[in-house]
């Protein structure tokens, strides 16, 4: 971490959220903190990624931004990514090394993130889940508190039966599209007798 200015380190901050590439490079030229902290403990390359700035995420990390930086709730980059419905900016980070089995404080890994990445209005459905599980997710994982953990698919399936149809259809087909994919990704894994005892 480098001693940069307060106020250049908050226009840093600012720069990564809206991903102004050429107010970063100069920032970065004046020594600004590359991983300074924001508000909930984010750094501007949590606030790229979150924001689906896939060249601003690579422009962080190659002047040395901690790829691995967690935000107070725990989690990483390429959690915020997913959360976030940013296929393409997943895709950047993981080419880059982020920790595929990353899991924020409550818990949740990837694949969990990528259940909700499904219903962000990127419009990218479930490309996160596919590129995450092309990358070796694991989607068998569990998450959630002591007396109730679940996996992605349990995760997807309950989302789904909270939406309503009517009023929320692009997220109900996104959804469906997750658990025909994390269900497909288990049958080429295990055998159907198997498998099932580990989701249902």
């Amino acid at each position: 971490m480098s001693a940069g200015h307060p106020l250049e380190d908050g226009e840093l901050l600012m720069a990564a959220m809206y991903g102004d590439m050429k107010k970063a490079k100069l920032l970065l030229r004046q020594k600004a903190d590359i991983d300074v902290k924001g508000p909930n403990d984010a750094t501007p390359l949590l606030l790229a990624s979150r924001n689906g700035f896939s060249e601003m995420v690579k422009l962080l990390i190659s002047q040395g931004a901690e790829i691995e930086a967690r935000s107070d709730n725990g989690a990483t980059s390429l959690l915020w990514a997913t959360y976030c419905g940013w296929s393409d900016t997943v895709s950047t980070l993981l080419d880059l090394n982020s920790d595929i089995g990353a899991t924020a404080n409550d818990g949740n890994g990837v694949l969990h993130a990528a259940v909700r990445g499904a219903q962000a209005p990127t419009g990218e459905g479930c490309s996160c889940a596919a590129v995450l599980l092309a990358r070796g997710a694991d989607v068998t994982a569990k998450a959630g508190g002591d007396e109730m953990q679940v996996t992605p698919l349990q995760q997807a399936r309950a989302d789904l039966e909270k939406l309503d149809i009517e009023t929320q259809n692009a997220k109900v087909q996104a959804l469906e599209s997750v658990v025909k994919l994390f269900g497909a990704h288990l049958v080429k894994l295990k055998p159907v007798f198997r498998w099932m005892r580990l989701i249902y």
